[in-house]
């Protein structure tokens, strides 16, 4: 209702480009800035103080408030990605609301009562139960180049201190020419090579001449500097695509969080495997973390499968 409001007077006020607006700083531009947050209704007292033109508490919370519903870093700053969001045009704001209605109308037909949800737009994860939000954590996607795919399916066990076997994407376009360039590459980054059959075989053994196959299988043993981290929640699939831990949890951070080669790095997920077995007696209290702290990789089946959804809003 509102958007249709605004696309009927000519749209809401446009901010102009410059300098990133942090809080405390005094600029001509504040006074659109509190004109535009106004005008969308975030949420906060945008009457000016004193000065009109100073960035003030008040704005820094609609700012915030702002930054959240688009699903940007939230640091009350407006820098060039907040900035572009708060420009884009009350047309376009109006046609991705209808996109995403009408994607919500055919995904959420059949809502279950249990269910696990990536927004990849967003990059945030959230588990509900019965309508209400019981975890909820930063996501890291897949990169524009592998794309994560969107689909339904349904976690069927958590495995602890995982280990990690390369994917053939990542093995054919990151670790190959790496590895031609300088064959000490498997040792520095602490990964074993194995054949068909499970036979560990030493780098010196094998070809690297273009032309040929790599008939092996690359894998690198549970640890900090396990790409996968301590847990991993699967739901086995065509796509080879799963949730897990991270060792890099400085990507939270950023805003845009598309690092990863496909899967989905989530934060927290300590807290989202305990939601997952509080129901099963062996794993009350401090039983997870000793586990985790034993550093063997260990598989534990879910009580239940739990719906899992990878979506784009």
């Amino acid at each position: 209702g509102l958007h249709r409001v605004m696309a009927a007077v000519g749209g809401w006020p446009t901010v102009a480009a410059g300098e990133t607006l942090k809080p405390g700083v005094s600029d001509p531009r504040i006074v659109a800035l509190r004109a535009r947050l106004d005008a969308s209704d975030e949420g906060a007292p945008l009457a000016p103080g004193a000065d009109p033109q100073v960035y003030d508490e008040s704005l820094v919370e609609a700012v915030k408030n702002f930054q959240r519903r688009q699903g940007l870093y939230v640091d009350g700053a407006v820098g060039k990605g907040t900035l572009a969001a708060l420009n884009q045009s009350v047309e376009a704001r109006i046609a991705q609301l209808r996109v995403n209605l009408e994607r919500m109308r055919w995904v959420f037909r059949d809502v279950e009562d249990e269910m696990l949800a990536v927004n990849i737009a967003a990059f945030e994860a959230v588990y509900t139960v019965r309508g209400e939000v019981r975890w909820r954590g930063r996501a890291i996607v897949g990169r524009p180049y592998r794309q994560t795919p969107i689909f339904k399916d349904r976690l069927s066990y958590v495995q602890l201190n995982p280990s990690w076997t390369v994917p053939p994407t990542i093995l054919k376009e990151d670790i190959l020419p790496k590895l031609r360039v300088d064959p000490g590459y498997l040792k520095t980054k602490k990964l074993e090579l194995f054949d068909y059959d499970g036979r560990e075989v030493s780098p010196a053994e094998i070809s690297l001449r273009k032309g040929r196959g790599f008939p092996y299988i690359l894998r690198q043993a549970p640890g900090p500097e396990n790409p996968l981290g301590r847990l991993a929640f699967m739901f086995p699939n065509v796509h080879a695509v799963y949730l897990h831990d991270t060792p890099s949890r400085e990507l939270f951070a950023q805003a845009e969080r598309a690092f990863s080669s496909g899967c989905i790095r989530v934060e927290n997920p300590l807290a989202l495997a305990r939601l997952l077995l509080e129901d099963e007696p062996r794993w009350q209290g401090s039983a997870l973390d000793k586990a985790l702290e034993r550093g063997q990789s260990q598989r534990v089946n879910l009580p239940r499968r739990v719906s899992i959804m990878l979506l784009y809003m």
